[in-house]
């Protein structure tokens, strides 16, 4: 029994010096935001009265760094190998938002020094806030590093989360911050730091601006980029050892005599005629630096405008450029490049965002001519011809007698009434009985009596000179009379024998006269 005893201690003490790393089948740490507080740390949040994050190199790479973020003008104190924040007051820095997905476990694990809290907060895309829990840390003996983890459930309906590292007026320090899918157990001592600091960084989670095309930190390596320079021995590969954040990022060294080193993006979509900007870190050591581009391509993926913005800084630094889509691009790639032959160049965070929207396009309408502005809105008729013009159309007045046509009598020019009064919309009736015409227009009813000479509008009676006659079967009214007064439309004539009937008046019979020459040809 004994024996049984220590071989189960024997056991237990072995596993509990193994990092554990995941309890699913899978036996890996699926990690969803880490913080190593290596590079740049703007993606953290401080309040807009306090300093922004300042950092210099920790002295094992990795791990962690010096950083402060105090109040102004204030006494700040830094420690290596973490993040460090002593103020006279409480303050924070906050992560930027992680996506999470309401109802499933998470694992979250901080390394920290002296006693301190951290808040994770919940809420919706639209920031309505769902839960806000606060942990307290308990340090371990004479503040030495421990290791702070936690299994958490964000609420349902929560679809983002934020960690907020606190300080007291006693100080404060926290590494590695880590949140993993599912149930992770991590060991207490320091050494856990260690083991998940080069696992740790993985941006796919990270939240980008709804605008933003492209993005890219290389933490995956470069298997979505193209070599430019196929011969080079060296090529741009991906290196761990100077990062922006992270762990890796993009290492380019010139190896070639006569042509620069490069690399080309994968494409992405653009929108003619909007503003993108792109923006980037780069540090150089030695040499001249590196061009990185904006190329936009048109359909059959040619170059058709691009602009480039020079990185020579010997610490990390910020890049960016902003140019308009040319009318011609499709799509865009980012083209990073060596300046000169020789040099060290390291480049991370390479991003492009829509900066400006395409301006929205004055489609102006197609100037039209007088000609056929006249030709497609009105009605013409020629006198004793059988033709007509309606909108632009030619056609028959009567397309079962050519021998009905607009005519003159006793001098006063006739017009038929059924087919003007139709081709505006009227409805027109024949009582053979009493022989009259109905017109029932939209605003009137228009009685006519042949041989009358009088017409009733709606009970009132208007006289005219010619009485109202059959020709060839069809009622025939005065032009005037019966175009002005019924159909209230104006009438243009041309002493050739061309009738023009419209809305508003258009013609001028000195200024027209070639557009009217051409409009007989058009009705003969």
């Amino acid at each position: 029994m004994k024996r049984k005893i220590s071989i189960f201690i024997i056991l237990t003490m072995l596993l509990s010096m193994l990092p554990m790393v995941c309890m699913g089948a899978s036996g890996k740490v699926e990690i969803i935001f880490s913080e190593t507080f290596e590079g740049d740390l703007s993606r953290w949040l401080c309040e807009d009265d306090r300093e922004a994050i300042s950092i210099s190199k920790a002295e094992d790479g990795y791990i962690g760094s010096y950083v402060h973020v105090g109040m102004k003008d204030k006494l700040i104190k830094t420690v290596p190998d973490n993040i460090y924040m002593k103020t006279p007051s409480d303050q924070c820095i906050k992560s930027p938002d992680i996506k999470v997905q309401g109802g499933e476990t998470y694992t979250f694990a901080v390394d920290f020094k002296y006693s301190q809290q951290i808040v994770l907060t919940y809420y919706n895309e639209e920031k309505t806030l769902y839960r806000s829990v606060t942990y307290t840390t308990t340090a371990g003996k004479n503040d030495q590093w421990c290791c702070f983890s936690e299994e958490i459930h964000p609420p349902v309906g929560a679809t983002l989360m934020r960690i907020e590292l606190w300080t007291k007026e006693s100080g404060a320090s926290f590494d590695n911050v880590l949140l993993c899918k599912g149930k992770v157990g991590f060991n207490r001592d320091i050494e856990r730091r260690k083991i998940y600091a080069p696992l740790a960084f993985d941006d796919s989670n990270t939240v980008l601006e709804e605008n933003c095309v492209f993005y890219e930190t290389f933490e995956k390596g470069k298997t979505d980029w193209t070599e430019i320079n196929e011969d080079s021995s060296k090529k741009a590969k991906i290196s761990a050892d100077e990062v922006a954040t992270g762990i890796k990022s993009l290492y380019v060294i010139d190896d070639m005599i006569e042509a620069p080193v490069g690399i080309d993006s994968k494409a992405f979509e653009v929108i003619p005629g909007a503003e993108y900007t792109l923006s980037f870190k780069a540090i150089n050591n030695g040499g001249s630096g590196l061009n990185t581009y904006i190329r936009f391509l048109n359909e059959e993926n040619k170059l058709v405008g691009s602009k480039s913005v020079a990185s020579t800084a010997n610490r990390w630094t910020s890049g960016s450029v902003s140019v308009v889509a040319p009318d011609e691009a499709k799509t865009a790639q980012v083209r990073i490049m060596s300046k000169d032959t020789s040099g060290k160049n390291y480049i991370d965070n390479v991003k492009v965002v829509m900066s400006k929207p395409a301006p929205e396009k004055v489609i102006e309408e197609p100037k039209i001519s007088k000609y056929d502005e006249i030709s497609k809105n009105s009605l013409q008729l020629f006198i004793g011809s059988p033709n007509a013009i309606v909108n632009g159309e030619k056609t028959l007045i009567d397309v079962t007698n050519d021998k009905v046509v607009a005519t003159i009598v006793d001098s006063r020019t006739l017009v038929p009434v059924r087919f003007i009064a139709e081709n505006y919309g009227a409805d027109v009736l024949w009582d053979d009985s009493t022989k009259t015409v109905t017109l029932k227009l939209p605003d009137k009813t228009v009685t006519i009596v042949l041989n009358e000479n009088q017409i009733n509008i709606d009970g009132k009676v208007v006289e005219i000179d010619v009485p109202a006659q059959s020709i060839e079967g069809r009622t025939m009214l005065p032009l005037r009379a019966f175009v002005s007064e019924v159909m209230n439309k104006n009438v243009f004539w041309d002493d050739r024998g061309l009738i023009v009937i419209t809305d508003e008046p258009v013609l001028n019979a000195q200024e027209d006269i070639e557009l009217i020459n051409n409009l007989i040809k058009d009705i003969m």
